[in-house]
C-alpha cells in the first residue's frame, strides 16, 4: 500500500518544484474519499499530497509520464472541491494537467486517483508554481 493511501497520511509538498514518483497498485479507495466533480465520482485507487501555500500563488499539476489514466483533484483543507481534471487532453485518456490558485496560508489536499476503476501504476506527479 502507499504511504499516503489516506487523507490523514497525506504527503507533504514542501517546496517547489515537487516531483514524486510511486507505485500506486496497491493503493486502495477509503470510505471517506469525497466524490469528485471529475471521473466517475469516486475513481479507485487513491493517493494524497499537502500543500501550505507560501503565497498567493499559481500551481500546475501533471501526472504526464504516469502509467494509468489519472483523475487530479484539489480540495480545501475541510475538503471542499476546488477544481478537478480527468485528461490533459480530452481527445484521449491517460495524464492530468490542472492549473489551480492558492490563497496564502491555507492548507490544500491533493488527490490522485485512477479513473473509475482501471487499474492504477505507476503514478509520475509533477506540482510546479507558475512564473
Amino acid at each position: 500500500m502507499a504511504d499516503n493511501d489516506e487523507i490523514e497520511s497525506a504527503t507533504p509538498i514542501d517546496a517547489l518544484p515537487f516531483r514524486d514518483s510511486i507505485l500506486t497498485s496497491d493503493a486502495t479507495t477509503a470510505d471517506d474519499d469525497p466524490e469528485t466533480g471529475c471521473g466517475l465520482g469516486t475513481n479507485s485507487a487513491s493517493v494524497w499530497y499537502e500543500i501550505e501555500a507560501p503565497g498567493d500563488i499559481t500551481i500546475v499539476i501533471d501526472t504526464d509520464g504516469s502509467e494509468y489514466d489519472t483523475v487530479v483533484v484539489v480540495f480545501t483543507e475541510d475538503l471542499e472541491e476546488i477544481d478537478c481534471n480527468d485528461d490533459a487532453e480530452l481527445e484521449e485518456t491517460g495524464p492530468s494537467l490542472l492549473e489551480v490558485d492558492l490563497d496564502e496560508g491555507e492548507t490544500y489536499l491533493i488527490q490522485v486517483t485512477a479513473y473509475d476503476n482501471s487499474a492504477a501504476g505507476q503514478l509520475e506527479l509533477t506540482v510546479e508554481e507558475v512564473e
